[in-house]
């Protein structure tokens, strides 16, 4: 069994994040933000690799990404272009850790019926598992 946490609920930077891992007794982390910046997307290159070195240091894993993809800042009816460069960030990071998970959330409905907003956030979701997993 794997216990992990939203490692920025417990600090911004990564050192405080892995601090607070480890107090806990734990060594993985759910990567989300690093320094108020997204790591699957916003999170600027250079930083991410400091952040990998920092993880690997400290002897962490990462258990997958919190992403902002679909969060409550993107409605359905959106730029959907967002989320799929964010995916598409998100495998190549995760890729430097092997972690296999991100968690998604599912579009903001403000402005359309409850059918129409669950059939967008399902053609999305569907959209985003499709070839993407792939690259």
């Amino acid at each position: 069994m794997i216990i992990t946490g939203i490692s920025d609920e417990a600090g911004s930077s990564i050192e405080k994040q892995i601090q607070a891992h480890k107090e806990l007794g734990w060594n993985y982390l759910e990567l989300r933000l690093i320094n108020g910046e997204n790591i699957a997307g916003e999170l600027p290159d250079d930083e991410f690799e400091k952040a990998v070195g920092v993880i690997e240091k400290n002897d962490m894993r990462v258990s997958g990404f919190g992403s902002a993809i679909g969060n409550w800042s993107r409605p359905v009816t959106g730029d959907f272009k967002l989320d799929i460069d964010d995916l598409k960030c998100s495998i190549s990071r995760m890729k430097r850790f092997d972690a296999k998970y991100i968690r998604i959330m599912s579009w903001v409905g403000e402005g359309v019926s409850e059918t129409e907003w669950r059939n967008k956030a399902i053609y999305r979701c569907k959209e985003l598992a499709r070839p993407y997993s792939k690259r």
